[in-house]
Formats: C-alpha cells, structure tokens, sequence
C-alpha cells in the first residue's frame, strides 16, 4: 500500500488501521511501514499519519541500528526535487519525531560514524554487528526488567 495506492492513499492506509493491519509489521526488506513511507517517494505525509496513529518510532532495521529518524534525515539529499506539500510534511515528521524523544543531532552524529567506516576491509559490518548486538543486548535487558517488574494491584 505505501508503495501503491493511487491518489487516496492516506483514506486507504487508514481503514487498513481501522481494521488492525499490524501498524509496526517488518517486512522482507527489514524495514516498518513509517519506514517504508519516509523513504519510498518522500511520503512523509503518510509517515506521519502512522506514527499518529501509533507506530513505533524506535524500532530499529534488524541488521542495523538505523531507524525511522535515520532514514528521514536520509531524505533532504532530495529536498530539491520536493514539492511544497512534501516540504511541509517532512518538517512536520521531523518535529515530531524531536518532541517524542529523537534526537537529530544524534541521528547525524550515527549516520557520520556509520559513513566512516570501510566497506571494504570490512570494518563496517564489524563495526555494525558488533553496535547491533550491544543495542539487542540494552533492550533484552530492558525487556528482563519489565517482566521482572512487580505488578501494580
């Protein structure tokens, strides 16, 4: 659907929500519907209307520690070619994105690292596993301590 969908896009994609499409699904590329959206043809526009409608801007690409903010920040490569209404979208993704806890800062600061290091000495997979594994392990933990949590009468 984010790829398709024709010119009611965001009316589809919201009665697939309105009859509990998994909002937060990772599909075959490693990537979430949000994800999808912000980084197939600059449809921040419907990006926003996922994480309004509850999707998780944390998650993480499987192989990777990019997530939704990554990929956005991605997008102004191509902030030439967008529309009026693309523009004021992605503005509106980006702020929303900082008032619920992401930090642009710290997104550049993990697309530079990332940047730096060598594909082909395989630095970069080295690297890149061994920052995937530390992140899995954070929130297994976290995770542990959820369950572990007493329950609230």
């Amino acid at each position: 659907m984010i790829k398709s969908g024709g010119s009611k896009k965001s009316q589809k994609i919201q009665l697939l929500l309105d009859n509990g499409a998994d909002i937060n699904y990772i599909n075959r590329a490693n990537s979430t519907p949000a994800i999808n959206a912000a980084g197939w043809g600059g449809q921040y526009g419907i990006a926003l209307q996922l994480l309004e409608s509850g999707a998780d801007f944390s998650i993480s690409m499987p192989r990777s520690n990019t997530r939704l903010i990554h990929i956005v920040l991605g997008e102004e490569r191509r902030s030439k070619a967008w529309s009026p209404q693309q523009q004021s979208d992605y503005q509106r993704l980006v702020k929303w994105l900082e008032d619920h806890g992401e930090s642009v800062d710290e997104a550049r600061s993990d697309i530079e690292r990332w940047k730096s290091w060598s594909m082909t000495t395989g630095e970069y997979r080295r690297q890149l596993d061994a920052e995937v594994a530390q992140r899995k392990a954070r929130e297994k933990a976290a995770k542990q301590k959820r369950e572990e949590a007493p329950m609230e009468p």
